[in-house]
């Protein structure tokens, strides 16, 4: 039951670090330069809602017997992740995220995820850096 109980937390704690990054990213930027394109807002109230419901139903998920559990906390974490999945997948948020992806992968001397020599020589353009030096891995490293 212990399982149950971490995942909830983890919900809770996604779902309240996806508010306050939007809250943050809000705030800082203006309305023609801001993060939550038309329809976010929508979208970030609905969020702020299930979490704030889910937030009710589980004041403390350490005291909860499994029946209340069941009952009380798991349709409030049910509407939270779908809220919580419609907000990962609102265009601006995908398009955060892949910039972040291209920027990690800039950043690495080699382009095979599981390589060991994240930390190598050479540049985002595979011929930059020290001596242009690149991995010799080749995505060959097996289980790295």
């Amino acid at each position: 039951m212990e399982d149950v109980r971490k995942v909830l937390r983890t919900l809770q704690s996604a779902a309240a670090g996806a508010v306050a990054t939007a809250s943050e990213s809000a705030a800082v930027s203006d309305s023609s330069n801001s993060a939550l394109a038309a329809g976010d807002p929508a979208m970030l109230d609905q969020l702020r809602k299930s979490l704030a419901a889910f937030d009710a139903a589980t004041i403390s998920l350490r005291k909860l017997p499994i029946a209340r559990l069941r009952r009380d906390a798991l349709p409030p974490a049910r509407q939270l992740a779908a809220a919580l999945l419609d907000w990962w997948r609102r265009p601006s948020a995908q398009q955060e995220q892949q910039l972040e992806a291209a920027q990690a992968a800039a950043a690495r001397s080699c382009a095979y995820l599981g390589c060991a020599n994240l930390g190598g020589s050479g540049g985002p353009a595979a011929g930059q850096g020290e001596g242009s030096m690149r991995c010799r891995c080749g995505g060959q490293m097996g289980g790295v």
